[in-house]
């Protein structure tokens, strides 16, 4: 006899379903007989994305569509990639629509009537369970990828419809304030790049400032260097002691460590730049930057600047941020862009007096410390939601009968 599922054990009223039993995948297809006129617009793997949908805007003809493209969209959809889901991610339609058409590479998944509540297999569609099964199932490995038949047959434990409902208005309301915070966040972060184009380029001065804007080129404020890599063969030259930055490194305005570090034997054979000193990648990814917080080494695709007392680093650090085009048109062509050191030096940008500078800098890391608060904020609220979500959905925690829920 096999072990009863612990939420009927325990008499919860759960019960233990496959997909087939309360919704329909892949429902609503083209027939043969589609007007070969007929226009559309085309939903691929690529439109996508992680609970995004970019939905296309040009039209197509059936005849000129790809052949895989069949399946008409509906509000209510839940859209689940097929190829690589893990990655590319799931999403819901959530307006009404009759002009878009998916690619086979979605498993279309559409509610039988009074049996689901959208939100709650879409939200368990995010949940730790449902991913190890997903990873369980995948076929493939460059390109790992599910049949739709296999979607149809996952299993997953699912509640009264009250109680979905109950579960869904909990896990909605996490949502609306991920959604007021990013809301927030971009708004923070419309208004710095407006303040980066008024304030980096003299448009808009600051009260009190009037002294005229110098054009310099970077070798005028302060000493460049370029990185190097430490032979990669001699594995007494890497530890776990001194700071070696590359640009998977950079993430904000400052760097403070590093994935990679030298020994002492490293560190001899490097180019150690101190604290306060600009790092700028100038091959690849162009113009990138971040200040160090702590003397570090660099690999060759990155030019460091040590700036003279004459100049502020943050304001370099946003200024370089803002000039990023600049950089990017005196980058060498080719399969791999690149600034070299000789070229990178003579690059121009104006530049007020120390003072000016400095409150510019201020106002500028100001804005992008209420940004860093709010995506901390933002950080904590994902992870509350996650453990809700992965607790919910399988019955760990349960909610009250007399929880209100929106209608």
């Amino acid at each position: 006899m096999s072990k009863p599922n612990q939420l009927q054990k325990n008499n919860i009223q759960w019960k233990n379903v496959r997909i087939k039993d309360v919704a329909f995948v892949n429902k609503n297809s083209l027939g043969n007989d589609t007007p070969n006129d007929f226009k559309f617009k085309y939903i691929d793997l690529s439109s996508v994305n992680n609970r995004q949908v970019e939905f296309p805007t040009e039209y197509i003809k059936y005849n000129e569509a790809p052949s895989r493209a069949r399946r008409i969209a509906q509000k209510g959809d839940i859209i689940m990639a097929t190829v690589r889901p893990n990655l590319l991610g799931y999403c819901m339609v959530d307006f009404d629509t009759n002009e878009y058409i998916y690619s086979t590479g979605f498993a279309v998944i559409e509610n039988k009537k009074d049996l689901l509540n959208n939100y709650f297999l879409f939200s368990y569609l995010f949940s730790k369970k449902f991913q190890d099964d997903i990873s369980n199932m995948l076929v493939g490995s460059s390109y790992p990828a599910i049949n739709s038949s296999d979607v149809l047959n996952l299993k997953f434990d699912l509640p009264p419809l009250p109680e979905q409902n109950r579960i869904v208005s909990v896990l909605e309301t996490w949502d609306k304030n991920i959604k007021n915070l990013n809301k927030k966040i971009e708004i923070k972060k419309n208004i710095k790049k407006g303040l980066m184009q008024d304030l980096l380029t003299g448009k808009k001065r600051l009260s009190g400032f009037k002294d005229k804007w110098e054009e310099l080129k970077i070798k005028d404020i302060g000493e460049i260097v370029t990185g190097n890599t430490p032979s990669k063969r001699i594995a007494e030259y890497y530890g776990d002691k001194y700071l070696w930055a590359t640009a998977f490194d950079f993430n904000g305005v400052y760097i403070d460590n590093t994935e990679i570090k030298l020994s002492e034997l490293g560190k001899s054979v490097s180019r150690v730049v101190p604290i306060g000193s600009i790092l700028i990648t100038c091959i690849a990814s162009i113009g990138k930057n971040a200040i160090a917080q702590k003397p570090m080494s660099f690999n060759q695709q990155i030019n460091a600047i040590i700036p003279n007392k004459k100049h502020n680093s943050e304001f370099i650090y946003y200024l370089i941020e803002n000039s990023a085009h600049k950089l990017k048109e005196v980058a060498g062509g080719g399969a791999l862009a690149m600034i070299s050191k000789g070229v990178f030096e003579k690059i121009k940008l104006i530049f007020p007096k120390l003072e000016e500078q400095n409150a510019i800098a201020n106002i500028l890391t100001t804005a992008d410390k209420e940004i860093t608060e709010l995506e901390k904020k933002l950080e904590v609220i994902n992870e509350q939601k996650k453990y809700l979500l992965n607790n919910l959905i399988t019955g760990a925690i349960r909610t009250p009968e007399n929880l209100s829920v929106k209608s």
